[in-house]
């Protein structure tokens, strides 16, 4: 309440929010630490990420605009930015600025990834192949390469080459519940229905309201 307010208490205030996860309570306080120093464009960073997390997709595009506004050159900002009009199905201009984020960091593998998956939502999966694979050449380890790559090869039937990829995956990122359901449906495309049902009961412990949650019950009782 005293009149020239320390930024570092807003900083506080979030981390601690974050740490309890409570996103509500970091949207509040990084819109005051903002009001509070307009040019933090790592606090609108943080803040339009969080919204995306919550799917306040036009709250996340005010945030990046202004950082764009400032420096267009921000760090990953082009990848967000590209990654929102994915998720708002405005594949043009998310193909856009995936290149120009690949332009501007051409040694870092997420741009290509990014663009991995914009093709693969347009079921361009050879496009999506040729861009998971480049970033392969650069970090064979990374979660959503190997994920992105693994789906286009269940799409293309090869089974067992997807079955291998999702469970480099799971050892990489063991709490990722996507993971275990489509491991699930590699199990059961290669006729192990034991694992996959085995699998598919972790995913529901990691993911119990999934729409998904149904269809997989019937298949469990089904086996």
């Amino acid at each position: 309440k005293l009149p020239h307010r320390d930024t570092s208490l807003y900083k506080f205030l979030i981390k601690a929010a974050e740490l309890d996860g409570k996103l509500d309570i970091v949207v509040e306080q990084s819109i005051k630490l903002i009001e509070l120093n307009l040019g933090d464009l790592k606090a609108r960073m943080e803040l339009g990420k969080i919204y995306m997390e919550l799917d306040n997709y036009k709250q996340a595009l005010v945030e990046f605009k202004a950082i764009e506004n400032r420096l267009e050159t921000y760090p990953k900002l082009q990848f967000y930015m590209s990654k929102l009009y994915l998720l708002t199905d405005n594949i043009e201009r998310a193909i856009e600025l995936a290149k120009k984020e690949i332009k501007a960091n051409p040694s870092a593998e997420d741009g290509y990834i990014l663009l991995g998956d914009i093709y693969q939502k347009q079921k361009e999966y050879l496009n999506a192949e040729k861009e998971y694979k480049k970033a392969q050449k650069i970090n064979g380890e990374n979660v959503d390469m190997l994920v992105g790559l693994a789906k286009v090869n269940f799409k293309k039937s090869q089974y067992e080459i997807s079955l291998d990829l999702f469970k480099r995956a799971r050892v990489n990122d063991p709490g990722r519940a996507e993971i275990y359901k489509l491991l699930g449906d590699a199990d059961r495309k290669t006729s192990q229905s034991s694992l996959a049902v085995e699998t598919y009961k972790m995913f529901l412990e990691l993911s119990p309201n999934s729409k998904y949650k149904d269809e997989i019950n019937t298949y469990i009782r089904m086996m």
